[in-house]
């Protein structure tokens, strides 16, 4: 009984073993993820922020 006992505890460790390099894995996979993500943001907020520069000075011009 004692041999069956540790051999679930040995399962039960491996399965929580290869849980946590899935974990860990997804979490770097979200990181870099996010990474893009804010680089994304950064470069579309730029363009925004162009786009609205231009229609400033347009609007500017054509003011009397």
């Amino acid at each position: 009984m004692n041999n069956e006992l540790v051999e679930r505890l040995e399962r039960a460790v491996e399965r929580l073993l290869e849980e946590n390099s899935t974990l860990r894995r997804t979490c770097r996979q979200l990181e870099s993820d996010n990474e893009q993500w804010r680089i994304e943001k950064a470069n579309l907020l730029g363009q925004v922020e162009a786009v609205l520069t231009r229609l400033d000075e347009h609007l500017e011009d054509e003011s009397p």
